[in-house]
């Protein structure tokens, strides 16, 4: 509370923060609600285009330990597919609430889709679940679902009313309130 004890007047402001949790870190609910038609993903391509995710088709199954140069078992992240089970949530009025959330979606390979997921891994069953798994672990920390931290700013004016002014014989209050400070 700010107070001037000479003029009387007083002015309340308030900080609107989110806790420093969630600083540096990308709100996964990117579509920005009531405004549907906004989207804010940029921030999870950003995290998605950085990872790779382990992949071992069966038909290696005689060379993946000696990492033959013409095999490649570390693929990008389709990231159209993978944000697409994103919107299918928020297209039926759900949020993530929580940042565990993204172990429940399938980070999808570049060869793959959001929808053929459950049959992918059956043709790639040398992959093992600790390395399926491990692009969540470098995920993770990095995501929230809450707000980054905001402020609001808001301008002030503190007015005394000098009583007695006249415009053209009446007594008027918006020529009455003088500007004395502002902040």
């Amino acid at each position: 509370m700010i107070q001037n004890p000479k003029s009387g007047w007083s002015c309340g402001f308030t900080l609107v923060e989110v806790l420093v949790a969630s600083a540096s870190k990308v709100n996964m609910n990117y579509q920005l609600l009531p405004f549907t038609y906004i989207e804010r993903s940029t921030g999870l391509h950003a995290i998605l285009k950085s990872e790779k995710v382990a992949v071992i088709p069966n038909a290696n199954v005689s060379n993946y330990k000696t990492g033959a140069p013409d095999s490649i078992f570390r693929l990008d992240v389709n990231i159209p597919e993978t944000l697409s089970q994103f919107t299918a949530k928020f297209s039926s009025g759900e949020i993530l609430k929580s940042a565990s959330e993204i172990c429940d979606i399938h980070i999808v390979p570049s060869d793959g889709t959001a929808a053929g997921m459950p049959t992918y891994w059956r043709s790639r069953q040398l992959t093992g679940d600790n390395m399926r798994k491990r692009i969540y672990t470098t995920i993770y920390p990095r995501l929230t679902t809450k707000s980054i931290t905001y402020m609001v700013h808001y301008k002030v004016q503190a007015l005394k009313n000098w009583p007695g002014i006249r415009l053209f014989g009446m007594k008027t209050r918006w020529l009455a309130n003088f500007v004395v400070l502002q902040a």
